[in-house]
């Protein structure tokens, strides 16, 4: 009887750790390169993930949005240069609601917000089950496509883009575990020179495009990353949306935030 309850209260503290557990931060940035408003809205599926910003911390979201101006990595300073955003914190955004971005003046910072959220990571539900939160996108005439990311518990974080005719997925590499490298090879398209968006290269660019040329084992979702006892574990997550001037919407990873000790 003795040891029934000891493994009774062994697996209720577990729950209850769970309960209490914060799950990965997450940003989910969209920025708009195109000559059409671009219309967006939250209000397709969420499952265990906070979206409004008084439901959890920021501390790891600013701590990214922080190191990401000075970030002097080769992807930062491409994404940087590429995108035309400097600074993600200035249109920080909680995840929910319906929102536009206006069209793109050419010389100028690109209309763009940086959504935030944090994946849940309590309850029976949630503690290591997918998470996922649904953004429907509109750019100028186009259908709407809904561009679902998931982060999958203990497995790799995915990006959906689902619409007519259309059901594509990316993976994003871990979440959970802290796992970068460069991408100096995509850093090197810009390397010296201002980015020139119509340029056939670009143009020819679709939503996996960027990925396309990572090997999975590459990727990571994670941008911030803290040491623990044997590794590493991860505090932020995210993957930016660019609106190119065609119109199409490719996926960029996002640049290392590095360490938060």
């Amino acid at each position: 009887m003795t040891r029934n309850r000891n493994l009774f209260l062994a697996a209720a503290g577990l729950v209850l750790a769970g309960r209490v557990q914060a799950g990965v931060q997450a940003i989910w940035p969209i920025i708009n390169l195109s000559q059409n408003n671009v219309t967006l809205s939250f209000d397709g599926e969420n499952d265990c993930v906070y979206q409004n910003s008084g439901d959890y911390a920021h501390d790891d979201i600013d701590s990214y949005y922080a190191y990401y101006p000075r970030d002097p990595d080769d992807w930062a300073v491409a994404f940087r240069k590429f995108t035309r955003v400097s600074d993600l914190s200035t249109r920080s955004q909680a995840a929910n609601g319906n929102h536009q971005l206006h069209p793109f003046t050419p010389g100028s910072t690109p209309d763009f917000l940086s959504f935030e959220m944090e994946m849940k990571n309590s309850g029976l539900h949630c503690f290591e089950n997918t998470k996922t939160l649904d953004m429907n996108v509109k750019v100028g005439g186009n259908p709407v496509y809904t561009y679902r990311l998931n982060d999958a518990g203990l497995t790799h974080w995915q990006l959906y883009k689902i619409g007519p005719g259309v059901n594509q997925m990316i993976d994003l590499g871990a979440g959970g575990h802290f796992n970068w490298e460069p991408l100096t090879a995509i850093a090197a398209l810009f390397e010296g020179k201002e980015p020139s968006y119509s340029s056939p290269q670009v143009a020819s660019w679709g939503f996996t495009t960027i990925y396309d040329g990572l090997n999975v084992d590459d990727r990571s979702a994670c941008i911030l990353e803290k040491d623990i006892l044997g590794g590493t574990d991860c505090l932020a997550a995210g993957v930016a949306l660019v609106v190119l001037p065609s119109g199409v919407i490719t996926a960029l990873p996002l640049p290392d935030g590095g360490h938060n000790w």
